[in-house]
C-alpha cells in the first residue's frame, strides 16, 4: 500500500518529530479518557470506588509518560524514586488525579530545575511527595488552590491559569480513595524571567489498609 509506505518512509527520515507527536496524541488521548472517567463519579455522583493493590511508582510512571515531552521543552528532569510497595487504590481515580497534578506541574514548574518524587510511610499511611520550584503560592492561598474554579495570584500574573478546576478535582479524586492532598508552600521567593517561584511540596496521603 502506498499511503502506508509514504507513512513508513516520513517516520523513518523524521524520528524525533514522529516521537513529539507520539507524546501530544498520548497526552491528548490521557486528558480525553480523564475527563470521562470522572464524569460519572464527580459530576452524576455516583462516587463509587474499587480498589485494588497497586505498586505506587507504577501507576505515577503511567501518568508520568504523556508529559515527558512537556517537561523536556522546559528543561526539567522528574526523578522518581524507586519504590516496590503496593497498597490499596481506585486506579481509575487515582490515575486521574496524578493526571491534574502533574499537568499542574509542568505548567508551573521553574525552567531548567529538577523535579522529585519521593515515599515514605508515616502513621499507617503511604506519603507520595512532589518536590520542586514552581511558581511562588501566598499564604493565605495554601487551601483556596483546591477550591473549584480557584486560581492562584501568580499563576494569573504568569497567565498560566486555566479554569482552576484540576487541583479541586485531585484533591476530590484522592478523598474518594479515603486519601488526602496538601501542599507545604516555599517561603523564600526564587525570581526568574519576571516571574516568582518558590519550592514547593505536593504531599497525597493514601491509607496503606482497604477500609
Amino acid at each position: 500500500d502506498k499511503s502506508f509506505k509514504d507513512v513508513e518512509n516520513f517516520i523513518r527520515k523524521n524520528i524525533e518529530r514522529t516521537a513529539q507527536s507520539i507524546f501530544r496524541i498520548s497526552k491528548d488521548l490521557y486528558e480525553i479518557k480523564a475527563e470521562f472517567s470522572i464524569y460519572d463519579k464527580l459530576i452524576k455522583g455516583e462516587e463509587k470506588v474499587s480498589k485494588r493493590l497497586y505498586n505506587i511508582r507504577d501507576v505515577i510512571m503511567i501518568v508520568l509518560y504523556p508529559f515527558f515531552e512537556d517537561f523536556n521543552k522546559k528543561g526539567v528532569v522528574v526523578n522518581v524514586d524507586d519504590y516496590y510497595e503496593s497498597i490499596p487504590v481506585d486506579f481509575e481515580t487515582f490515575q486521574v488525579a496524578l493526571y491534574h497534578i502533574i499537568e499542574n506541574a509542568s505548567k508551573y514548574i521553574k525552567n531548567n530545575t529538577n523535579a522529585h518524587i519521593s515515599f515514605r510511610v508515616e502513621e499507617e499511611c503511604q506519603l507520595i511527595e512532589l518536590k520542586m520550584q514552581s511558581l511562588y503560592i501566598n499564604p493565605e492561598e495554601q487551601d483556596k488552590i483546591f477550591n473549584e474554579g480557584y486560581s492562584g495570584t501568580y499563576a494569573q500574573r504568569a497567565k498560566l491559569n486555566g479554569e482552576g478546576i484540576g487541583m479541586y478535582r485531585a484533591k476530590r479524586l484522592i478523598e474518594l480513595n479515603n486519601g488526602t492532598l496538601s501542599v507545604i508552600l516555599g517561603t523564600n521567593k526564587i525570581s526568574s524571567n519576571n516571574l516568582d517561584y518558590a519550592t514547593n511540596i505536593f504531599i497525597i496521603s493514601l491509607p496503606l489498609s482497604n477500609e
